[in-house]
């Protein structure tokens, strides 16, 4: 969960080799890093273009679960390259005119409600997709650092929707998923400096707290064991990035 701050523009990354496994872990062999792409925001460490077209094949590929929209989820701890990610492949999926909308769980979720916020993403935005109709919902914003419900997010209904973000792939929407991604950088303390890189040191601590929720949280809902591809940041050497 981010609260954005808009640091300035940084230069692209260092080169990211990923290790792609399937569903529950079986290794899948190491994606050729090919080249890399500039960040998607300022921080973010570059993501090979091959992944990105890895995921965006494999969503295409899959059924559609929510009416005729294909979902793809992206989940994973908060400072592991899941906003970087995902917005490439929702800008790689328009790329080649396939009707995309990407919905982060940012605009939902708070410090003191990471998961519960569920049911207004469930009520606007994926009962109507899967009747044919749009969606919408509120925001929320953070005015003086504090979270209320701000402008309303209208969702027309696209080829694929994305969601982004902590308890994307959670298991009680998982039904309506046609792919969904584990990203994870394994090392939490490299997270933990990622995200407070992104959301600065006055988030220091909610940020340790919110990394102590989302661990439970995964272990219980076991969101990693579902996912279709988990994705492993191998390069060390980035030491900021964003979630």
């Amino acid at each position: 969960m981010s609260v954005r701050t808009g640091a300035a523009d940084c230069p692209p990354g260092p080169r990211h080799a990923w290790l792609v496994a399937g569903s529950h872990g079986e290794p899948a062999g190491s994606v050729a890093v090919t080249g890399s792409v500039a960040p998607a925001e300022s921080g973010d460490a570059a993501v090979p273009v091959d992944v990105v077209g890895l995921v965006a094949d494999a969503v295409l590929a899959a059924p559609a679960r929510l009416g005729r929209v294909r979902v793809l989820a992206v989940d994973g701890p908060s400072g592991s390259g899941k906003s970087t990610l995902a917005g490439l492949v929702a800008a790689e999926l328009r790329g080649r005119a396939v009707a995309t909308v990407l919905v982060p769980t940012d605009h939902f979720a708070t410090w003191d409600d990471p998961v519960a916020w569920w049911p207004r993403l469930v009520n606007g935005v994926l009962r109507p997709l899967a009747a044919g109709r749009p969606g919408r919902y509120q925001r929320v914003e953070w005015p003086g650092g504090l979270p209320r419900l701000g402008e309303w997010v209208a969702v027309p209904v696209p080829r694929v929707l994305v969601i982004e973000g902590v308890s994307a792939a959670r298991a009680a929407g998982a039904a309506l998923l046609s792919r969904s991604v584990w990203v994870e950088l394994a090392d939490p303390d490299l997270r933990l400096a990622r995200a407070v890189a992104r959301d600065g040191e006055n988030s220091r601590e909610h940020l340790r707290r919110w990394q102590e929720f989302e661990r439970g949280w995964f272990a219980v809902d076991r969101t990693p064991d579902r996912a279709d591809l988990r994705l492993v940041p191998r390069d060390r050497g980035a030491s900021t990035g964003v979630d």
